[in-house]
């Protein structure tokens, strides 16, 4: 066999063996890193969704075990339970009214604007806690709301509901840092395959490749 031809079948099993395995790792590392950071994504999320959904629900069955016929009372409430809310800072409150409007706002909005969130909406329509994971179309920031229907004591007419806003910001900020810090180790991960692959080649394809080359001389 020519000294030339030797060579270039010498190259092709070594780019072979570096193809097929790391073809493989590739895969393998990639779906990995979907799977991480898809499921990592998926926890907090739903964190920040149970953690709003559930006061939601302790507020909407507090001031439906207060509540009465009077529509006055339900004004009261309210406005009470946008004042004493201590975590402005971390978290808006708002009271709907029956119409799907706002009629109190921890962050000092003005009553009488509609949410711009699906959650009111389907809360009313479906009188159960509905959430919305998207942009508001007036910030355009992305939010986490959620909104819990509140009734009448006795009657089960629908009066309102309590909804409870969060930023996503920061969330989306720390998910990024940390696919950020995942691909990187993927992309470790790949390099060390590729220099743990040069080692087998050196210590295992070359002598294969040198006794193919002796055989072939005797």
């Amino acid at each position: 066999m020519p000294m030339k031809r030797m060579g270039c079948f010498t190259k092709g099993i070594k780019s072979r063996w570096l193809v097929n395995n790391l073809s493989v790792s590739a895969i393998i590392v990639l779906c990995v890193f979907t799977l991480a950071s898809v499921s990592i994504s998926n926890y907090y999320t739903s964190s920040v969704r149970s953690s709003l959904q559930n006061r939601a629900s302790v507020t909407s069955r507090i001031v439906n075990q207060y509540m009465s016929e009077s529509y006055d009372t339900f004004y009261y409430y309210a406005n009470n339970l946008v004042n004493d809310f201590s975590d402005k800072d971390k978290i808006e409150i708002q009271v709907i009214d029956r119409n799907g409007k706002v009629m109190f706002s921890s962050n000092g909005l003005s009553a009488g604007f509609v949410p711009t969130g699906d959650d009111v909406s389907d809360a009313i329509n479906t009188g159960k806690i509905s959430t919305f994971n998207g942009e508001d179309r007036l910030t355009g920031e992305h939010i986490m709301a959620v909104t819990a229907p509140i009734y009448a004591n006795g009657s089960g007419r629908f009066v309102g509901g309590v909804r409870y806003i969060t930023s996503m910001r920061l969330l989306d900020v720390q998910l990024t840092q940390l696919n950020i810090i995942l691909a990187l180790a993927a992309l470790g991960i790949i390099i060390l395959v590729m220099m743990t692959n040069q080692f087998f080649i050196k210590s295992i394809v070359n002598p294969v490749l040198q006794i193919n080359e002796l055989a072939r001389r005797i």
